[in-house]
């Protein structure tokens, strides 16, 4: 496992938060492998990368306020929360009022229980659900609903 980095210490460069996070992802794959993918993916028109702290909120938007997301985190579990909740505030004020995340490791819940506990807007609140892969899928409501596209 990498270190994590305190960003209150240390920020670091978006090349190291990928690579700190693929290190401390469990995945089947190498981690070149997922570092390339993460890049591509990075590279993608229409890819949104939304940076606080020492972690990388990777998006993509979908349709109707919906976008998908993945979170690369470098940062310690604290400011994990904390660029967590600065990241839910600015997705809704861009436009999303639900983003979706897929990934494996279940000690992720902890994040959104975490930030669910002190919500920084209201009506926000995830969903959590087990796929027939393995894989958790998370649907989080990010505040009130809007009407209109």
């Amino acid at each position: 496992m990498a270190n994590l980095v305190d960003s209150k210490h240390q920020m670091l460069s978006v090349d190291q938060i990928v690579q700190i996070a693929v290190e401390n992802m469990d995945s089947k794959f190498p981690p070149q492998a997922v570092i390339q993918g993460i890049t591509a993916e990075y590279k993608q028109p229409g890819a949104l990368p939304m940076r606080y702290g020492n972690t990388l909120f990777l998006c993509h938007k979908g349709k109707e306020k919906t976008g998908f997301f993945r979170a690369l985190n470098a940062d310690t579990a604290r400011n994990y929360v904390d660029n967590g909740n600065k990241w839910v505030r600015e997705a809704y004020e861009i436009g999303f009022d639900f983003m979706v995340t897929r990934f494996e490791d279940p000690t992720i819940l902890n994040v959104f229980k975490a930030i669910s506990r002190r919500p920084p807007r209201p009506n926000m609140g995830y969903q959590a659900s087990k796929l027939k892969d393995g894989q958790l899928q998370v649907v989080l409501q990010l505040g009130p609903r809007r009407e209109g596209k």
